[in-house]
């Protein structure tokens, strides 16, 4: 009996640590909205949900234990931390007396990236239903790991501008657009793909 639950521990730990990114970024997005002002604490909730996605990948693949239950839930825990981290940093924290075309700027690609993660997960809703692999490709890969260098970089630099009194979200926004558009481009990239895949699985259907 301890060796059946030891094997259901290890056989879940990835699924464990992806529920934990899930319940640190809905925490992330309640506490930004509701307190602010602890902005050190979204910053910590922040980096946990971030690291809980190297951790729980790392997991499956070392322990062999990948699952697409656990496939799933990874790509529903990064929908659900990218477009509330980025909707929360603009909307929230974003300076009152920035540049008007930087702002206009942003705010597009800001709109424009949760957009592209709405529809990422309506195609992967349709790709369990269809019974199609809908683990991140190459472009998903490189477009969250962008996002969340993004997000990253604006947390810390608007965290340490509020405790430090300093305006480095200023310089940092630059670098967090060029990362940013380049996300974008992946993400679109990577929708096309699997609009490919998808066709070619109905075309092998009717085959």
């Amino acid at each position: 009996m301890a060796e059946q639950k030891r094997s259901w521990f290890f056989q879940n730990l990835a699924n464990f640590v992806t529920v934990l990114g899930i319940i640190t970024s809905l925490w992330f997005l309640i506490l930004g909205i509701s307190y602010p002002d602890m902005l050190w604490l979204v910053l910590v909730l922040g980096i946990v949900t971030g690291l809980s996605d190297f951790v729980d990948g790392k997991l499956a693949r070392y322990l062999n234990i990948r699952t697409a239950f656990g496939v799933t839930m990874d790509r529903l825990r990064d929908k659900i931390f990218v477009c509330s981290a980025f909707a929360l940093l603009f909307w929230q924290y974003w300076p009152e007396d920035q540049n008007f075309i930087i702002t206009t700027f942003t705010e597009t690609l800001v709109i424009l990236m949760i957009l592209l993660e709405a529809l990422i997960l309506v195609t992967m809703i349709y790709g369990l239903w269809k019974k199609i692999d809908v683990s991140a490709g190459q472009n998903g890969k490189i477009k969250m790991f962008g996002e969340f260098f993004a997000i990253a970089f604006w947390l810390i630099s608007i965290t340490i501008d509020k405790y430090c009194s300093t305006t480095s979200i200023n310089y940092i926004i630059y670098l967090v657009d060029a990362i940013l558009l380049g996300s974008v481009y992946f993400a679109i990239k990577g929708l096309i793909i699997y609009c490919q895949k998808y066709t070619e699985t109905q075309q092998n259907i009717k085959k």
